[in-house]
């Protein structure tokens, strides 16, 4: 009898060890001896990352974080362009079927290597030679194309060159930066022209309704234009007026809207300016200042200080909806997301969507977002680095999708730089940063389908006025 009843006990534990246990549908996050594990927020989303190689025998190595800046382009012929901010400036064609780059053209005639013995060197009148202005030898040729690239009717690529100094006294011994155009479909580069003397175009923005490219000169700030397909020289080219007050205060990005107003921020005060081509004038506008001069967490920089030579507020990042009537911009200084609404009002009106990018030291002091592309499903997809976020117009949600990782190596940290655009294919290309090594990052947004991201918050949508700010203590 008692080994019968032994038997039944331990018939009845072994049954009860081999049942299934309830649980949640996710598993629950355990301990290990390391730590925690990863709780949902820190999902990793991978992405393709494709290196830029242009010649297996002569790869262009792109070895610093100004290699490519905003100089991005998804062509209708399903090609992605970028332009590099290296030695001498590329312009560099990148086939997504056939996951190759290589070198279409060149902006100098310092040009030495790296498109091979077959590509001729288009070379940027001023650059180099005897003479006069603008044929005269100069010190500084033009190594960057800093500016975002836009497709022009018949399929052209503009875009126009930078130089590579960041001393402002320094570009005496520039000639001045280029605008020029690439036709895929012939192989050729046309220089259009240069901007203005000793000058960069630091950032770019097309009308393409009206066929007007647009520029910023650095370090004085001069809006200027470019009508691309005018014969004439002198009807080609024009300097509309000063965008800025400061020296070396030019913004990183600016824009245009459907309505043709172009929109920038004066990066000495932080007004708005705005250039009307029906009126022909440029002028700052009452009541519309980007909210960029909230400084926190820096040291004696912290609380609310003005713009300085030392902290400028400058639009680093931005994008334009795809009504093109709605603009969304970071700062270098606050990390907030900004709305310039053009359809309100009779100049627009400026919405502060609050902080989306985490304080934390970047470039030039202050956070902000390296990716800013909308995507097809309406959202705006941008980054900080290594963090996908999410933002959506229509209910102000900021979602974190989690850590970018390179798909073919989840283990490893891939940086989604700068720049960003919406391929033909419905993917988001960008720049990005694997094992310091410069390439393509795909992501496609059908992937994040399934995914949990965390709500990080909603945008507090707050209308700004154009309320003077007290002027800083004495520290």
């Amino acid at each position: 009898m008692r080994t019968a009843l032994v038997l039944l006990i331990v018939l009845v534990l072994v049954g009860c060890q081999a049942a299934p246990k309830p649980g949640p549908t996710h598993p629950a996050p355990s301990t290990t001896a390391t730590g925690p594990a990863p709780t949902p927020n820190l999902q990793t989303i991978e992405v393709e990352f494709h290196p830029i190689v242009v010649d297996k025998a002569d790869p262009l190595q792109l070895p610093n974080r100004y290699s490519v800046y905003f100089g991005m382009l998804a062509h209708s012929n399903g090609r992605i362009y970028i332009g590099t901010c290296y030695h001498v400036s590329r312009l560099i064609e990148f086939d997504p079927r056939t996951k190759r780059s290589r070198v279409v053209a060149m902006m100098s005639s310092r040009a030495l290597h790296g498109g091979g013995p077959q590509l001729k060197n288009p070379t940027l009148l001023g650059d180099l030679g005897t003479g006069e202005f603008p044929m005269t030898r100069w010190t500084h040729g033009q190594d960057k194309i800093h500016a975002q690239l836009h497709e022009g009717r018949g399929g052209r690529v503009y875009g126009c060159t930078h130089v590579k100094v960041e001393d402002p006294n320094a570009t005496r011994k520039y000639p001045g930066g280029h605008w020029f155009a690439y036709d895929p479909k012939t192989g050729k580069t046309e220089d259009l022209g240069w901007a203005r003397r000793h000058e960069g175009i630091i950032t770019a923005c097309y009308d393409r309704d009206r066929n007007v490219l647009y520029g910023i000169t650095w370090p004085t700030g001069y809006l200027v234009s470019c009508k691309p397909d005018e014969g004439q020289y002198y009807r080609r080219l024009a300097v509309l007026g000063l965008a800025c007050s400061g020296l070396d205060c030019s913004p990183r990005y600016f824009d245009v809207a459907r309505n043709g107003r172009v929109y920038m921020p004066d990066g000495a005060t932080g007004n708005i300016r705005v250039y009307d081509p029906k009126l022909g004038w440029l002028c700052p506008v009452t009541g519309m200042t980007t909210p960029f001069r909230e400084q926190a967490g820096l040291g004696k920089y912290a609380g609310t200080v003005r713009a300085t030579g030392k902290w400028r507020n400058w639009w680093m990042n931005g994008v334009r909806s795809p009504d093109g009537m709605h603009l969304y911009v970071t700062s270098q200084r606050g990390g907030r997301l900004v709305e310039i609404d053009a359809t309100q009002g009779r100049w627009g009106a400026v919405i502060d969507h609050g902080r989306v990018v985490p304080w934390g030291k970047s470039d030039w002091g202050g956070p902000w977002c390296y990716l800013m592309v909308f995507g097809r499903d309406g959202r705006l997809y941008h980054a900080n680095g290594k963090q996908l976020l999410t933002f959506d117009p229509t209910d102000g949600r900021v979602l974190d999708w989690g850590r970018t990782v390179p798909g073919s190596d989840p283990g490893a940290i891939l940086r989604l730089g700068s720049g960003g655009v919406l391929g033909k294919d419905g993917k988001i290309y960008a720049v990005a940063t694997y094992k310091k090594r410069r390439g393509i990052a795909v992501l496609d947004p059908a992937t994040l389908k399934g995914k949990t991201p965390k709500l990080l918050r909603i945008s507090p949508r707050r209308r700004v006025t154009d309320t003077p700010l007290p002027e800083p203590e004495a520290r």
